[in-house]
């Protein structure tokens, strides 16, 4: 997202990151002194005094956008309880906050492309159709400190399934061919890291030569960060095109159960490269362009060269696409 004015987002974005920082000091004392959890609507009426009185400059940040603040920092620790992440909610410096939240008021979207936010109007570049009932509206930033806007919606049409064709296979992930199927076929995927890492070590050394907190050394961190980006956007649009191929040309497709946590470990930076969790992530996803439902099956890995795929449901992650 490009505007004249993107300022008063990053202002907004910064005063997000005081509210999280300060609803965690907060409820860490709490709990120091009480022994107990801060109940959310307390935390909530105590932001809401202090925005009203004392703390005026939080008003940049919307009352519902203060509330998604706090609905995040609970989600937060309600998956720490429930061992979904490794660690509780912590405090976050102003550079590495990357987003808020508004539901209810504080934007309306004027036309496609057009966004009003908290009283000035954003133009936006539109990827795709909006579908549904829109419920939410989460502006973020990147560390090239650009703007996005995405849409949470309600109620979105079932997208138009896909012709049958018969066809099953399986697939296994792989370093030298990034995917192998059962009937043969080899993809390899382009590693645009790879291929730029001759000018991403030319921006780090240029990094390097500069001097902390100079205006030389923020451009070359800009730089750095925009070749980075460059580089994770090709390997995105190769996973997204590889996986509506896939679902357009075969109805059940299995992929082997592997534990990727240990091959970063092992290979290093072609792992990250090749983005193999990437594109078993947007298997399992159902975005508009790509109808996958995804089944969890036991995390024993075999090899599919030879077998069937009814043999593998047992032992692959089955991955099938809606069809007629």
């Amino acid at each position: 997202m490009r505007a004249t004015r993107t300022k008063h987002l990053d202002r907004t974005i910064n005063v997000a990151a005081h509210l999280w920082n300060h609803s965690v000091a907060l409820h860490r004392r709490y709990y120091k002194l009480f022994g107990k959890s801060l109940q959310k609507h307390q935390l909530q009426k105590h932001l809401a005094k202090l925005r009203n009185a004392r703390l005026r400059h939080w008003q940049a940040v919307d009352s519902q956008a203060l509330q998604a603040v706090t609905d995040r920092l609970y989600r937060g620790w309600d998956a720490w309880f429930k061992h979904e992440s490794k660690r509780p909610p912590t405090f976050r410096a102003r550079r590495k906050y990357k987003s808020f939240t508004l539901k209810q008021s504080g934007w309306k979207l004027l036309s496609p492309g057009e966004l009003r936010l908290q009283g000035r109007s954003y133009r936006f570049y539109q990827s795709r159709e909006i579908l549904g009932t829109i419920k939410a509206v989460t502006i973020s930033r990147d560390h090239t400190g650009r703007h996005y806007v995405s849409f949470s919606c309600a109620e979105i049409p079932q997208p138009q399934p896909f012709v049958k064709t018969g066809i099953a296979t399986g697939a296994e992930l792989g370093l030298k061919s990034f995917l192998t199927l059962s009937r043969g076929e080899k993809l390899v995927a382009p590693q645009p890291f790879k291929r730029g890492l001759r000018e991403v070590g030319r921006a780090k050394r240029a990094l390097s030569r500069t001097r902390k907190g100079r205006r030389a050394r923020r451009q070359a961190a800009h730089r750095l960060a925009n070749l980075h980006r460059r580089g994770a956007h090709q390997r995105a649009a190769w996973h997204w095109a590889t996986a509506h191929d896939l679902a357009v040309k075969f109805d059940v497709l299995a992929f082997a159960d592997l534990n990727l946590q240990g091959r970063p470990a092992r290979w290093g930076r072609k792992v990250g490269d090749l983005g193999c969790a990437d594109l078993c992530r947007f298997h399992g996803s159902s975005p508009p362009r790509s109808v996958y439902t995804a089944a969890a099956t036991s995390s024993l890995s075999r090899s599919l060269s030879g077998s069937s795929c009814a043999r593998a449901a047992g032992w692959f992650t089955i991955a099938t696409t809606t069809r007629v």
